[in-house]
């Protein structure tokens, strides 16, 4: 008696689904091979390689187009262009108007496929273009975090393509202080995992120079408040304008402009210590600050840094020592939170000290004004500043 032979019909969608798997698991093989690759060309036994991660300000804006003038630049030179004996090649992972969110996912993609036995430090200043919202997810939301960073981190087009959905639909979704120390301690931890000595830095803005945003429509009754409070501060009635500003605290989005004038106020009377705490309250009541970091997000860098065991680098003290009243002030910005000549000078000598404190070294800073340095350092003469200069006048326009 003959067997009937069992027949399996694929369906054709079953086809399909073998078919995209296949393609899918070929380009993440051939996607690794060329991280891989691209990774050990640029780092080598023969140099050290300084990875740079931020914003803007870590691109050195309004200075971006002058090759090797920004915080991680500057630190390169005053180092003399190597550490350890071995020539620094710089690659800046910085990214205008980015969150530390895709640059940490970048980062770690290139630290998983290096060669550990090769020298390396990260520079990390980020935090500018972070909420300084807090966020306490729920457990669902704390599960769906987890499992999207499992599935990018074991699988790197995929995860890519994930990232590039997020930057053009939801650009603002992980922005907030949960995102910001969940992230920073991606970089931390991918460089200590792969060999490369991390270096954080607090983040600083320019605290007294530029008010909070104000976002009220004009003719509007609180406007109308805020302009009779600043016509009772220039008549000198101090106690009065203060009762006014006081007066409109209750408006959510004017509270930081009105702690901001309280502050002017309080310096004008001579107060300091009170000037110095409305000041940085200011920053830390209203999102919409001009993308200056807050003193609670500097609170994660500074606990990062003990927790890691990471060299700290606290630009906020540093600036506010070098400026006049003890807060960072127009004389270091070119801005709401982007550093001038001076500024990120100071920056990159601080960077290049924490660098040498870790790893040896000796640090030479570049001698002269700022603009004798650009001029002679970086030939960015007078038309070259003079357009850094309109550069920061379309910022303060534009945001």
């Amino acid at each position: 008696m003959p067997i009937a032979r069992l027949k399996i019909r694929r369906h054709p969608w079953f086809t399909l689904a073998v078919g995209l798997l296949v393609l899918l698991l070929a380009g993440e093989a051939a996607h690794r091979m060329i991280l891989r690759a691209r990774v050990r060309a640029l780092e080598g036994q023969d140099t050290f390689t300084l990875y740079a991660v931020g914003g803007s300000s870590m691109l050195g804006t309004p200075y971006e187009d002058v090759a090797g003038f920004n915080p991680a630049g500057l630190a390169a030179r005053m180092l003399g262009g190597s550490l350890g004996g071995k020539k620094i090649r710089l690659v800046n992972l910085a990214v205008h108007g980015a969150s530390i969110y895709p640059q940490a996912y970048g980062f770690s993609l290139l630290a998983r496929f290096r060669d550990a036995r090769a020298p390396a430090a990260v520079l990390l200043y980020s935090g500018h273009n972070d909420g300084v919202l807090p966020l306490n997810p729920g457990a669902k939301a704390r599960a769906w975090m987890g499992a999207k960073r499992w599935f990018m981190a074991h699988f790197t087009l995929p995860g890519l393509f994930w990232l590039e959905l997020e930057r053009r639909y939801f650009p603002r979704v992980p922005r907030n202080l949960f995102h910001y120390e969940l992230y920073l301690r991606s970089v931390l931890e991918a460089a200590k995992d792969n060999g490369i000595v991390p270096l954080i830095s607090t983040v600083v803005g320019n605290v007294t120079g530029v008010p909070p945003a104000l976002d009220v429509p004009e003719g509007e009754e609180l406007l109308l408040r805020l302009a009779e409070a600043a016509r009772l501060a220039s008549e000198g009635n101090l106690q009065a304008a203060e009762a006014g500003y006081r007066g409109t605290m209750a408006e959510e989005n004017a509270r930081g402009y009105a702690q901001y004038m309280l502050a002017q106020l309080s310096r004008r009377r001579g107060d300091t210590a009170a000037s110095l705490e409305l000041f940085w309250r200011a920053y830390d009541v209203q999102p919409q600050n001009f993308r200056r970091a807050t003193r609670g997000q500097n609170k994660v860098v500074r606990l990062l840094a003990r927790e890691y065991n990471a060299p700290l680098v606290d630009a906020v003290a540093l600036f506010s020592k070098a400026s006049r009243h003890g807060l960072p002030d127009d004389s270091l910005f070119s801005d709401g939170h982007h550093p001038n000549a001076r500024g990120y000078l100071i920056l990159g000598q601080a960077l290049a000290r924490a660098l040498v404190g870790r790893l040896g070294g000796a640090v030479t800073p570049l001698q002269g004004e700022p603009e004798q340095v650009l001029a002679r350092d970086f030939s960015c003469g007078r038309a070259c500043q003079t357009r850094a200069q309109l550069d920061s006048i379309s910022w303060l326009v534009s945001t």
